[in-house]
């Protein structure tokens, strides 16, 4: 699962995105 969607990118802490998709949204 190498290419998740953002929901999954911000539900994920050990993705580098987890912040700055909650973030961003």
């Amino acid at each position: 699962m190498s290419d998740t969607p953002p929901d999954r990118l911000s539900v994920d802490p050990d993705s580098p995105f987890h912040d700055a998709d909650v973030l961003a949204r």
